[in-house]
């Protein structure tokens, strides 16, 4: 078995195997198989910069191994639909092609009870307002009588105002004056329950007892910066050490990309080679982003990018806070880049801050690819630039977050016809308007179990040296076991937005 990640590290940071007189001591030594320091090990390898985006979010627990909910609050102001209108004799509004001349009433259904007497409702159009006079139940939906709320006796509202699907919200009420006895109700929208359930993962691997007399399984010295910045020295097993990092990379993935595999009714679609038993599945970060949220595209365009969250943003989100950073790939990155240069057509702007004196400028300039003069101080030999960072229409800015994950070849081997991956070009916006609220899910008391199984040698065998010990197995080897559990939660879907690179 070979990491090609190590082959890198064998310039660098491995200092040699140890010799055979060395063996005795460095086996009377527990390996050191903790997380952490596997992570640290891998820190400058860019597929396991996922580690690091992983463990940037807090982590809550749960009791048990099992379904874990959270509330999502609803919107306490909404539009409904309309489902149809018709006058007093139940003729519909397409057949009189009007209704409400002369201030006479008519019928509006709708799926719910969210209008009261005297609420001013509005459509698509403020100069139809209408005055709900009463409401009561039609089968499972509910008959709002209404008038036009008006001066002049001879408007009516279009018949196509008041078709199906329009969308109707309220504006304002109105009250006499005079012994009034009724005002208008708050609404109130029960938050949204949602469910999720932890993901449970085994690991094993057997390690034959030659191995550690052939120097397959002798343990390495690594260098690693640590916290202080000084570099220090880890020795490990290299067989443990692949396993391990192999665990802990399965487990991120599983936290990214994981998907559930229940029905509404926990139901589990898929169970383990015996039949009786269910696999149960819990859905990961990018299952749990909102629908609505999630797009796709085929050619990077900076307005598409700006309609989605100008829409986002728009009663919501002030100018000055509309900053998206945008987590890509690095194909991603270039193809950011290229669509700057589109949209700038022949004029860039750029910022220069050189000071004040000959040659020099403080003040923005445009250079021209035709010609023009560019101020600030020249570089010799220095050419180029790139975009990493757009402004674009009402305060909403775009900037670039490199997240080396999308680059993995061998988890996502589609390729482009441009060259690199299609996953290297997908995008996410996380926290785009305040905090999207991702979590991690532990189970509480029960961190990642590891457990081995001794035969005639185990980890801790001093090479054919020291006193005999209990053994459970007759093999001439050792087995590793490893248990993991986690999961996901996104506490406010809406603030992540998802573009996907779809290959037509």
């Amino acid at each position: 078995m070979q990491l090609f990640q190590l082959q890198k590290y064998a310039a660098k940071d491995y200092n040699g195997l140890v010799t055979a007189n060395n063996l005795g001591a460095l086996y009377m030594k527990r390996p050191q198989l903790v997380t952490n320091t596997i992570h640290q090990i891998f820190r400058t390898n860019l597929k396991n910069a996922m580690f690091d985006f992983l463990n940037q979010f807090p982590t809550v627990e749960v009791e048990e191994n099992n379904y874990y909910e959270w509330m999502l609050q609803g919107q306490h102001d909404k539009n409904i639909p309309l489902l149809e209108a018709y006058d007093a004799a139940g003729t519909s509004a397409a057949s009189l092609g009007e209704l409400g001349a002369g201030v006479a009433a008519f019928y509006m259904v709708y799926g719910e009870e969210y209008f009261e007497p005297d609420n001013i409702i509005k459509g698509n159009k403020a100069e139809y307002l209408l005055r709900v006079i009463s409401v009561k139940p039609k089968g499972t939906n509910f008959e709002y009588e209404v008038e036009l709320l008006t001066s002049d006796p001879t408007l009516s509202i279009p018949a196509d105002e008041l078709e199906a699907g329009q969308r109707w919200a309220k504006f304002f009420n109105v009250a006499p004056s005079t012994l009034s006895s009724r005002g208008q109700k708050p609404n109130f929208t029960s938050p949204f329950r949602m469910r999720n359930r932890i993901t449970m993962q085994r690991f094993e691997y057997e390690v034959p007892g030659n191995m550690i007399n052939e120097g397959k399984n002798y343990p390495l010295e690594f260098s690693f910066p640590g916290l202080d910045g000084k570099q220090e020295k880890v020795w490990i097993n290299y067989l443990d050490m692949i396993a391990m990092y192999q665990a802990e990379v399965a487990n991120v993935v599983m936290h990214f990309y994981g998907l559930h595999n229940f029905t509404e009714k926990d139901l589990f679609l898929n169970k383990d080679a015996s039949g009786k038993y269910p696999l149960e599945s819990g859905a990961g970060l990018f299952e749990q982003i909102a629908p609505s949220n999630i797009h796709y595209y085929s050619t990077l365009d900076l307005d598409f990018l700006t309609e989605v969250f100008l829409d986002l943003s728009i009663g919501r989100i002030e100018m000055g806070n509309r900053v998206v950073t945008l987590c890509t790939g690095e194909y991603g990155i270039r193809d950011f880049h290229r669509a700057v240069l589109a949209k700038g057509g022949t004029e860039l702007m750029i910022t220069t801050s050189a000071g004040n004196g000959p040659g020099r400028s403080n003040d923005t300039t445009i250079y021209k690819e035709n010609g023009g003069k560019l101020n600030g101080i020249p570089k010799p030999l220095s050419a180029g630039f790139q975009f990493t960072k757009y402004y674009s229409i009402n305060g909403i800015t775009f900037e670039l977050m490199y997240c080396p994950m999308f680059d993995d070849k061998v988890l996502f081997p589609e390729t482009h016809p441009e060259g690199g991956t299609t996953e290297s070009r997908r995008m996410i916006a996380m926290d785009f308007g305040g905090e999207s609220g991702i979590k991690r899910v532990s189970v509480k008391g029960q961190p990642s179990v590891f457990r081995y199984i001794p035969g005639m040698r185990d980890p801790f065998t001093p090479a054919g040296k020291g006193s005999p010990s209990m053994a459970v197995s007759r093999s001439d080897g050792y087995e590793i076991h490893r248990m993991m559990w986690g999961g996901m939660m996104i506490t406010d879907p809406t603030k992540v937005v998802d573009f996907r690179y779809n290959l037509v």
